[in-house]
């Protein structure tokens, strides 16, 4: 049976299903050697037989049940760069790929990193100071207004609330368009 990886498309550029029009933003393959990952084009795929070319890969939909398409996943010097429903344009996809797309890739990919590493930090030291201020014994007001200052951002009544972790986690919540955010 095996693991599948998840490819995620881009929220506004999903693959509409040939049969009923329901819009595919992500599916899954085993292609790219089975470990349980997730991709999006851009994405280096380390584990794929195939260093430059066009995979089919069956298209299934959960809607209607549509088995008879393929969805092709075009790749270039091992880096997922298109996924189409049709092969003349996953051809010329991949004719049309070069070195630009890379430097595009690759600040997509640090942006990706950059986001997620603002929000760790960010969500760390919200969490830091929740558990400095819980372990204070009596604080003075003026000790207690200077804690609640190094919270930049949270609200008092959040922290104030029947559960505050949780508002500080819902506060800082992955967007909608990230596949972890479900």
């Amino acid at each position: 049976m095996g693991l599948f990886d998840t490819i995620h498309l881009h929220p506004n550029s999903p693959i509409a299903c040939p049969a009923c029009a329901l819009e595919i933003t992500e599916f899954q393959t085993k292609e790219f050697g089975k470990t349980l990952l997730e991709f999006r084009i851009g994405s280096l795929l380390r584990s794929c037989g195939i260093l430059t070319g066009i995979i089919a890969q069956p298209f299934f939909c959960e809607r209607c049940g549509h088995l008879d398409k393929s969805l092709y996943l075009v790749i270039w010097h091992s880096i997922l760069v298109a996924v189409e429903i049709d092969l003349n344009r996953a051809e010329a996809k991949l004719a049309a790929v070069d070195r630009l797309n890379l430097i595009e890739f690759l600040d997509q990919a640090q942006q990706r990193e950059d986001d997620w590493k603002d929000r760790f930090f960010k969500l760390y030291n919200e969490l830091y100071n929740w558990h400095e201020r819980l372990n204070r014994s009596e604080d003075t007001p003026q000790q207690l207004r200077l804690l609640m200052d190094r919270f930049r951002g949270v609200p008092e009544e959040l922290l104030n609330s029947s559960d505050p972790l949780g508002e500080i986690i819902n506060l800082h919540k992955p967007p909608q368009t990230h596949p972890f955010s479900k």
